[in-house]
């Protein structure tokens, strides 16, 4: 409300009130989530119960459901969450779900949603992963139980036939839908057994798949298994053979060094001595400009020649002096 006066003298002389003008301030609209159960009427047929949920925003809200750009559905609620229900075709893509909110000038968008139904389907599988302590000995144990097929399972842990429910003394279920179902367990006497994982749709218990049962004992996790001491023994094996043939090859490979150095000294023991006179020298003759050295047979026949002219150079000899007598 607004007022205004006509004051003089500090005398009020007019005075004159506005009408009453309302303001509300509204919350806007948050990004909605979106989401989908199936649920198998009484004639056999399944249909999809789509909620669209805002975690803020001020009443009222408008709600549309939209398939791709296709408008389904659209309405206005007085709270933050709205419900629309879609028939379903089973084992097929139907397409891409999204809700749209609206409480002002401003639209949210939720995420795109696959619009798919898939009935649970074998096989069920259990895998394990362990958790070590300090001396590597098995503590902990995860067991992950998951399903070939399904998008609305459901699954049940049994130890032995005693079904798991939440958390117990030496337990703890985790669901994950629909990728998984996980249990933890902290291996001990008490949690010795056979575990196995059922999953059935949530939608239709009618077909229950059951994993394989998985023996859990600790003596039995903390004991090595045979395929690793096979493994680890044959390794051995095979270190010790290697070892073994290369000492046997050095001492086959000297024994042979041996006897080869021993015929190469017979052999030069056994090889013919060649005098001088039948060496042939031709070959160290190659260069033209050294000076040949005569043989042993040349100096010999030199020799022979040389006695064979004595008597001449005696004759020559006393000439020679009878000439330097007469002189």
């Amino acid at each position: 409300m607004c007022q205004a006066k006509n004051v003089f003298n500090e005398t009020t002389w007019f005075t004159s009130n506005s009408s009453d003008l309302v303001i509300t301030v509204k919350d806007l609209v948050s990004t909605p989530d979106i989401s989908f159960t199936v649920v198998k009427g009484g004639n056999g047929s399944y249909s999809a119960s789509i909620t669209c949920q805002a975690e803020r925003g001020d009443p009222p809200i408008s709600f549309s459901l939209y398939m791709g750009e296709k408008l389904m559905l659209t309405e206005s609620f007085t709270e933050r969450h709205a419900t629309f229900t879609l028939p379903v075709v089973m084992d097929q893509h139907s397409g891409w779900l999204q809700c749209r909110a609206s409480n002002g000038n401003q639209t949210e968008y939720s995420r795109w949603l696959p619009f798919e139904v898939v009935s649970v389907a074998g096989p069920v599988t259990v895998q394990s992963e362990y958790d070590m302590g300090d001396n590597y000995a098995v503590i902990g144990l995860r067991l992950y139980c998951k399903a070939a097929k399904g998008t609305h399972p459901r699954f049940q842990w049994y130890l032995n036939q005693t079904p798991l429910h939440g958390q117990g003394s030496f337990f703890y279920v985790v669901d994950l839908p629909p990728e998984q179902s996980v249990l933890l367990l902290a291996v001990g006497r008490r949690s010795a057994g056979k575990y196995r994982c059922e999953v059935w749709d949530s939608f239709d218990n009618s077909t229950v798949i059951s994993s394989k049962a998985l023996y859990v004992d600790k003596e039995v996790l903390n004991r090595l298994p045979t395929l690793v001491v096979a493994v680890v023994f044959s390794c051995f094996a095979l270190l010790i053979f290697l070892v073994l043939f290369c000492c046997l090859s050095g001492v086959i490979f000297r024994w042979k060094q041996s006897q080869q150095k021993s015929e190469s000294s017979f052999v030069m023991d056994d090889r013919p001595v060649v005098s001088a006179i039948e060496m042939d020298w031709t070959e160290y003759n190659e260069d033209p400009e050294v000076a040949k050295a005569p043989r042993e047979d040349e100096l010999y026949q030199e020799s022979e020649a040389s006695e064979d002219e004595w008597p001449q150079i005696e004759q020559e000899k006393r000439t020679l002096e009878n000439e330097a007598d007469e002189d």
